[in-house]
């Protein structure tokens, strides 16, 4: 069982480095109106950092599954509940802290896993008081403005450490409600999904990066 009192508290500790190096960033994918139907996780086959990145991503929702086949089945499908548990079961088993960008993540996890507690950490948190050191000497002129979503927007820290995400030709909701919506798996469902995947990739080897970059620790190649 992880050794913390207060879930919620944790959500805003820093992460450390070693936790960095060690931790396991989870990242969903769905639309904002349901459950998230994808869910990419990436870690490091050593604990301390050494080893290969690893990702892996589980399919959550029946009718991606359908699709994930045709493409190539390159998912493990499980139900939400599954995949959710066997993610935390990973974490307590070799004491890895889940690391995500974002409250909403964490809340996720939290209400399907039953209110179970588990090592967690947001990196927004860490990476705004980077973020505010370098405003402050003049390193990052390009500032977000006021809205302090945007402000803390993955890919606002992408652009200031220079990761280069290929160009995305869909919108991931929309990409979902298509899938949906098509009455067979066309050619254009699996190219959909397969970009909904790429983009869950990116999304956590940018999450990843940028977690070292402010950390002072060297990106991995």
């Amino acid at each position: 069982m992880p050794a913390q009192t207060s879930p919620r508290r944790t959500a805003t500790h820093r992460i450390r480095p070693s936790q960095a190096k060690a931790g396991i960033y989870v990242d969903f994918e769905g639309r904002k109106d349901g459950d998230p139907v994808l869910l990419g996780i990436l870690f490091n086959a050593s604990r301390d950092g050494t080893g290969p990145w690893v990702i892996e991503q589980f399919v959550m929702d029946p009718e991606m599954q359908e699709v994930d086949e045709v493409a190539g089945a390159t998912c493990t499908a499980l139900s939400i509940d599954s995949a959710i548990s066997s993610v935390i079961d990973r974490s307590d088993a070799e004491q890895r802290h889940l690391i995500s960008w974002s409250q909403h993540d964490w809340e996720i996890m939290r209400r399907i896993s039953g209110e179970r507690a588990f090592r967690y950490r947001n990196a927004i948190q860490t990476a705004k008081g980077w973020r505010r050191r370098e405003e402050t000497a003049g390193n990052i002129t390009d500032s977000p403005q006021s809205d302090d979503a945007h402000r803390n927007a993955l890919r606002r820290y992408e652009a200031f450490i220079g990761y280069e995400r290929p160009a995305e030709p869909y919108d991931v909701g929309d990409s979902i409600r298509y899938i949906r919506e098509v009455k067979s798996i066309t050619p254009g469902a699996v190219r959909r999904w397969e970009a909904i995947l790429t983009h869950n990739r990116h999304d956590l080897l940018a999450m990843r990066d940028v977690t070292f970059t402010v950390l002072g620790l060297d990106i991995p190649e």
